[in-house]
């Protein structure tokens, strides 16, 4: 028997009928799953998976905190997660079809190593044994963050000024060590973060990333490098940025720069362009032989926050060429659950869609289902398990299917009701 995560004092019958259950959350406390997907009483294919590496990935930063979320930025605020809670959502993820948990490295985190505050104490504390506890529950780990994105005020420092990369490297190097039980470290480009400054462009990133990786498996020489091609691609990285005269470097001058526009059309921060994403993708497939063979490549279908081809133009021919030379994800930020719309989702059948989607184009090795309301979003993160599975299921099944294991059979009809919710793009 495996339990929704938060989980407390239950009443359960060990049947395959969860009767009552009793605690802070009445919604969804407990779901009662065997260890692995029941692949006869769903009719799923039992061969290999469609994606092998099926990443649950919880992004708790500062600006996605809600009643939902863990808090391990703001020691004395609520919503605080002990290694007893972690414990309970890897036996939930496991139990789903996850074969990873993934977090982002916050900024304000990060930089929290350079005086070791006590955001950082309370960090230490609790990850690395969370770290080992996804182990024990037969879950991979991926930790993600973008190098340069530094602080609570998501300062770019700049690898081009010695000063700043200095500090980027300090602050990798000593994640690298105190995190060393993770199996895949995610090197992310922007969205914040990227530079323009002093020449910074997408090779600066590339370069960067290739350095990163050198320091990573010094300190972990097991770990499996992700280096991600997030947004148009390479978000935030030379002309895909927004020129403000004289930027320093900080978000608020950034985004005080709206005034600011590329061949007097007025621009968003970041502005790729399909020519910009050629000369990026030539660029940094000439060089991916460079990283380890083992390497992990995150790329969407399309060049923009929504995986779509409406800002650096449609990806699917790099996605092909990438795959040719190493291991492809995708990481689709905004397929399962999308960012700042906290309810109960219901995008399953967008879910599966775009994972049929993805296999059609090319052999993806992995996938990445996000959230940033863990205590609530179970409904879509189980459909995206499954979906990762297997792609073809009917997501009306899945749904019926999830409903029926928290609440008994003759409520499983609530699985398709979700779909009222889902009344917002996100």
């Amino acid at each position: 028997m495996q339990m929704i995560a938060g989980q407390h004092d239950t009443n359960i019958q060990t049947n395959d009928t969860i009767v009552d259950c009793t605690g802070r959350r009445r919604m969804i406390e407990c779901f009662l799953m065997k260890a692995e997907p029941d692949t006869k009483a769903a009719g799923m294919q039992t061969a290999q998976p469609a994606f092998q590496h099926r990443a649950y990935y919880i992004n708790f930063a500062s600006h996605l905190l809600n009643a939902w979320n863990v808090n391990l930025i703001h020691p004395q605020a609520g919503q605080r997660w002990e290694l007893d809670e972690f414990r309970r959502l890897f036996a939930m993820i496991k139990a789903f079809g996850f074969t990873c948990f993934e977090f982002w490295l916050e900024p304000t985190i990060y930089k929290s190593a350079l005086d070791q505050d006590a955001v950082y104490r309370e960090f230490v504390r609790i990850m690395p044994p969370a770290i080992e506890l996804a182990h024990q529950a037969g879950l991979l780990v991926k930790y993600g963050l973008t190098p340069n994105c530094i602080g609570h005020a998501w300062y770019s420092a700049c690898p081009n000024l010695p000063a700043d990369r200095a500090l980027i490297e300090r602050l990798w190097r000593h994640w690298a060590e105190v995190l060393r039980g993770a199996d895949f470290v995610g090197i992310f480009p922007g969205d914040p973060g990227g530079c323009r400054r002093h020449g910074c462009d997408h090779q600066t990133f590339i370069e960067l990333a290739l350095r990163l990786t050198e320091m990573t498996l010094r300190a972990n020489p097991a770990a499996v490098i992700e280096v991600g091609t997030w947004g148009t691609p390479f978000a935030g990285w030379g002309e895909d940025m927004r020129f403000v005269p004289d930027w320093d470097g900080s978000w608020q001058m950034l985004t005080q720069g709206m005034q600011y526009s590329v061949d007097g059309v007025a621009c968003q921060i970041w502005n790729g362009t399909p020519g910009r994403a050629r000369r990026a993708m030539g660029d940094f497939i000439a060089r991916l032989p460079e990283f380890p063979a083992n390497a992990v490549v995150g790329i969407n279908l399309g060049f923009s926050p929504d995986a779509d081809a409406l800002a650096g133009g449609d990806a699917r021919e790099y996605v092909r060429e990438i795959a040719k030379i190493r291991r492809i994800s995708s990481w689709d930020y905004a397929v399962a659950e999308g960012e700042l719309v906290t309810y109960p989702h219901w995008r399953v059948p967008r879910i599966f869609s775009r994972r049929r989607e993805e296999r059609g184009v090319a052999p993806y090795y992995g996938a990445m289902s996000y959230t940033m309301s863990p205590k609530l979003s179970h409904l879509s993160m189980y459909a995206a398990a499954q979906a990762a599975l297997n792609p073809d299921r009917d997501p009306d099944a899945v749904s019926r299917e999830f409903c029926r294991r928290v609440f008994g059979p003759e409520h499983e009809i609530l699985g398709e009701l979700f779909e009222a919710f889902e009344v917002a793009p996100g």
